[in-house]
């Protein structure tokens, strides 16, 4: 993430507002040439510095992470949570992975994660980035995203292609098979994509179109080369957010003694203590994340899978 350093001094700028640097330095407990400093640029505050003058601008910093990563709050705000929160999010991924998509040394990232040292605001927001790629939604969950001018269109962009995960909900399944080795080495074959996954062409066509409309995927005189990722708006309707994951479960169900390949399906109706079961609802996030670390630095793509998870827990009534 090279513009780390822009998006970190235009957040800086977002949080003052209409005060001037110098009553804002006074809120913070600051010099004003302090806050001239990493609005210019030449210097930066840590990541818990910074929280907090997101915080005297008027930031629920709950909720703010809350709207990024709903499922994963850090338990406080101030370096060793942070990187607990962090260490969390990375799931499976590993230091060399982490240091090669931040531009960081594997020692400086390890040292973040353990919270052994205490980042500056752009390092830190390089590492968001290279654990979740979604920066931007990170910083729009913390700032005004139009005052960020470093991350508006790439925001905008994304914003679009999320929305085209809930209008078309095949059009994520099909990106993943033009992403594929063996789409890549041949040339576009129309219902290629369609024999793939078991749908009709029309899907497969209206899905192809919507997303080189959306700018995820370009065509290149002999087939379809994706550009950038679909992802699913986190801040969509909950009906919207429920009906979609209906689609996949229901997708999944209809795949069921399926043989070529072998697909797996388990389940086990248990009892357990009100404690254990947040231990295993724990481990249900824990190995969903784990697998998205392992596909966000898997190479190549030969495969397309889909994994659904269910935790289901009826609750004792009273008698």
């Amino acid at each position: 993430m090279r513009a780390a350093a822009a998006v970190a001094h235009q957040v800086l700028r977002s949080w003052r507002g209409s005060r001037s640097q110098a009553a804002y330095a006074r809120r913070l407990g600051l010099k004003a040439n302090a806050i001239a400093s990493w609005e210019a640029g030449r210097r930066f505050p840590t990541i818990s510095r910074a929280l907090h003058a997101a915080e005297i601008s008027g930031r629920d910093l709950a909720e703010c992470f809350r709207a990024f990563e709903p499922s994963q709050l850090p338990a406080g705000y101030g370096s060793v949570e942070l990187a607990a929160w962090l260490d969390r999010l990375r799931g499976a991924a590993a230091l060399p992975e982490l240091a090669a998509r931040s531009g960081l040394s594997r020692h400086a990232v390890g040292r973040m994660l353990r919270g052994q040292t205490e980042p500056w605001l752009p390092d830190f927001l390089r590492l968001v980035e290279a654990i979740t790629a979604r920066v931007s939604d990170f910083v729009a969950a913390l700032a005004d995203i139009e005052t960020v001018p470093a991350l508006t269109e790439e925001y905008r962009l994304k914003q679009s292609a999320r929305e085209l995960a809930f209008a078309e909900p095949w059009s994520i399944a099909v990106l993943r098979v033009l992403e594929t080795t063996t789409y890549c080495e041949s040339s576009h074959r129309a219902g290629y994509v369609a024999e793939v996954l078991g749908i009709d062409l029309a899907i497969e066509e209206r899905c192809i179109a919507q997303l080189e409309a959306a700018r995820i995927i370009r065509w290149d005189d002999t087939r379809y080369v994706p550009e950038r990722e679909l992802t699913v708006n986190a801040r969509a309707t909950p009906q919207s957010v429920t009906d979609l994951k209906r689609h996949w479960a229901e997708r999944s169900v209809a795949l069921m003694g399926r043989e070529t390949p072998p697909n797996r399906f388990s389940y086990n109706v248990f009892s357990c203590s009100a404690a254990d079961f947040e231990k295993i609802r724990e481990k249900h996030w824990q190995f969903y994340h784990d697998v998205r670390g392992i596909v966000a630095a898997s190479s190549p793509a030969e495969s397309v899978g889909l994994l659904t998870i269910h935790l289901v827990e009826w609750p004792p009534l009273q008698r």
